[in-house]
Parts: structure tokens; sequence; C-alpha cells
């Protein structure tokens, strides 16, 4: 697999540097379009590096075939971490085309929250949050080289993992209203994030050699397509009670997010989310689709595509007046561009093969019985 994955850093490289050249050249036309574009974009990349990262935690704990099935997918996809903390850096300086709070003539920030909405404060909070997601999966990384399962490590990281995207969920999405609050924007994101990084491991591995290489790779396909399904059932879950409870309070507070979305371009969005994201992995209830390698890849495909369309819908406009829609071309430059370098680290970790996540502690006598596929 080492001239593929070769191949295959040369060509994100090479795709990801022409996205980042048009985004670039994008500035000088529609500054604020392209950071809107570019935040979707590093959204959804985010979202399937630190999902990945959950998932590698969560396998810490619960242990299972599908886990060292998926590892080397998974921990590929943390390598995008310290890239995407640096491609997160022209987001900071773009933050006045982005949030009223950070514009030339703040407005709509209530006065309680002008402290936590100071610009040093707001980019500390994220520097610190990449920080925690770099160092766990470095952690997870050495475990995983080591045959370990490292218990504590994965408590300790879920819980800051849960703390880390509250408050990452509240900066770069809800923050986009300042007068709008949520309580269940954590929650969203953690669903948003499980469901990009299943989807993209799915995809990676009924597209990469090397894990279909082996002779039951039917069963842990079937187990990732479980897990997949399962992620989505419940991100749709979380945000359609969001809507639902927001819908019944109809309070101005809290419909705004909401009504800045029902125009233009934004309920074909919706529908595009409900049809790959939800409609389409239905189809993963069947088990002939589940154990089929082109069957599966085409619904997680589906499936990815869907996440993509999430992390538009929550990056969204910026509601007021003279709020801008996303404009599609920069949105289509940034996802190349931002995916091209995080495919390239991936393709990189990919290159330096390390043992299953959540081995056993201690190797038992004889031959061991397969595990059984849900």
């Amino acid at each position: 697999m080492s001239e593929a994955v070769q191949r295959g850093g040369r060509g994100a490289a090479a795709a990801g540097a022409i996205g980042l050249a048009v985004c670039a050249a994008g500035l000088f036309a529609d500054p604020r379009a392209v950071a809107e574009g570019y935040l979707a974009a590093a959204l959804f990349w985010t979202n399937v590096a630190v999902g990945a990262l959950a998932i590698l935690l969560t396998h810490q704990l619960t242990g299972g075939a599908w886990g060292r099935f998926a590892a080397p997918v998974l921990l590929g996809a943390t390598a995008m971490l310290p890239w995407l903390a640096v491609l997160f850096v022209p987001l900071v300086f773009a933050l006045g085309e982005l949030y009223p709070w950070a514009g030339a003539a703040p407005g709509g920030i209530p006065a309680h929250l002008v402290g936590w909405f100071r610009l040093p404060f707001f980019a500390a909070r994220t520097a610190v949050s990449f920080a925690i997601w770099i160092a766990l999966a470095a952690l997870v990384a050495r475990a995983a080289r080591r045959g370990e399962r490292a218990s504590r490590l994965a408590s300790g990281g879920l819980i800051l993992y849960v703390l880390t995207i509250t408050v990452f969920a509240v900066d770069w999405i809800v923050a986009r209203e300042p007068g709008w609050y949520t309580t269940a924007a954590g929650f969203v994101l953690s669903g948003a994030q499980f469901s990009a990084a299943l989807g993209f491991a799915c995809v990676a591995s009924a597209l990469l050699p090397g894990p279909m290489a082996a002779e039951h790779a039917k069963g842990r396909q079937q187990d990732l397509g479980n897990l997949l399904l399962s992620a989505i059932l419940f991100l749709a879950y979380v945000a359609y009670m969001e809507f639902l409870i927001i819908w019944e309070g109809d309070l101005p507070a809290e419909i705004g997010w909401f009504v800045a979305r029902n125009d233009g371009v934004w309920p074909d969005v919706a529908m595009l989310m409900v049809l790959l994201q939800l409609a389409m992995p239905m189809l993963l209830l069947a088990r002939p689709v589940k154990r089929s390698r082109y069957g599966f890849l085409a619904v997680s495909a589906c499936a990815l595509a869907g996440s993509l369309a999430v992390a538009v819908w929550l990056a969204g406009p910026a509601p007021g007046p003279g709020a801008l829609p996303l404009r599609w071309p920069f949105t289509a430059a940034a996802v190349l561009g931002i995916g091209g370098v995080c495919l390239f680290a991936f393709f990189r970790a990919l290159g330096e093969p390390a043992r299953g996540a959540g081995a056993p502690r201690r190797a038992t006598a004889g031959a061991s019985r397969p595990e059984r596929s849900a």
C-alpha cells in the first residue's frame, strides 16, 4: 500500500495548494464570502479529526475488533490536528467578517458576554482546545504502538473532549449570532463529529487496499456500518429535538438562528442534509449493503458528503442586516485546500504503520476465537 499512499499524499498536497491559492485570490474579490466558506470547510475537517480522536478514546474503554480494524485510518485522521491548528489561524484574522461582535462596529453582544468574546481570550480558548486534542491524539497513538489499553487516559480524555467541544461549539457556531443561545450545541457538534469521522473511516477503509485485504474484513466492515448508522441517528435526534424545543418556545432570543436559515439556498441545504446524512445511510440497515464493498463505499460516501452539508449548515450565514449567504465556489475551494493539507497529513501518517489500538493487555494461549459481527 506504500506506493498508493505516496501517490495519495502527493495528489493531496497539490490539491491543497490549488485550493488555498484560490481562497487567497478570492480575498481580493469578496473577503467575507471566502471567510464564510473557509469556516465551513475548517469545521468539516475538524469534525473528522476530532471525531476520530473521540472514537479512539471510546474504543480504549470498550475494546472490540472493529476498533483494531479501523485504528490505522482513525489514527491517520488524528494526524490532521496539528495542521488544522495552523489552518485555523487565518480565521482569527477574519473574525470581523464572520462575527458581529468582532467587526469594526461591534454589535449584538450582551453586556455580560463582552469579556468572554474579547479577541485574546477567544483565540486562547481555541488554541487550548487544539493543544488538548493534539496531546490526547499523541497519547492514544503511543498506546496503539505499544498495543496497550489506556483506560485511564480514555476516561479523562473523553471528559476533556466533552468540555472542549462544548466551548468550541459556542465560540465558532453559536457566537455567529451572539444573542442566541442553546444548551444542545455540544451535543449537536459531537454527533456531527462522530458521523463525519465514521463516514471518513468507512470510505477510507473501503478505498485503501490494506484494510480490505484481511479475511475478516466483511465482518469488521459491517461493524463500522452499524456504528456509522448509530452516529447518524444520534445526530438526527439531538438536532431535531433542539429545533423542536426552540420551535415550541417561539422566543425571539432563540429563533433567530433558524430564521436566518429559512431563506435563499438554506432550505435546499437542509434537504440535502436529510437526503445524504439520513435517508441514504438507512440502506445500511440491509446486511448485504454493509457486506458489499461497493455498496458500503457508496452509502458511506453519501454520509460523508452529508457531513459536509451539516458543517455548511452549522457555519451558516451571520444573521442580521447585510448577512451574506455562503459563496459556494469559495466553499468548494476551501474544502479542497484544507482537505488537501489534511489528507497529506493522513497519508503521511499511514506511511508509519502502528499496531492496532486497544490490543489485549495479555495474550491468551492458543488460537483466539473470532469475534462475531453485530
